[in-house]
């Protein structure tokens, strides 16, 4: 198991990594449709703020570091959101 995935676990997630990847690219599509990850890995109010709503949705008690590293991992990967969002 990795380092990530044993923090994952640690934080209350029980699900496996790409599961993860898949929870937060469905958010952040969700609460910024059209943006990219880069766009908000440059705002880190926008982070924190993001990284607060996953924890709310979840109520996991996740890092901004494991959520914002699973946006970054899930964009590695291609993870696309599960269903459209259009922008507004």
């Amino acid at each position: 198991m990795k380092q990530f995935e044993r923090d994952l676990h640690g934080a209350g997630f029980t699900g496996r990594p790409v599961d993860f990847y898949q929870l937060v690219t469905d958010a952040f599509a969700q609460v910024h449709p059209g943006r990219t990850y880069e766009w908000l890995a440059r705002d880190p109010d926008l982070g924190k703020d993001f990284c607060e709503r996953v924890r709310h949705t979840t109520g996991l008690t996740l890092s901004n570091r494991l959520i914002m590293g699973g946006l970054e991992n899930g964009r590695k990967k291609a993870v696309h959101a599960s269903r459209p969002v259009s922008a507004k």
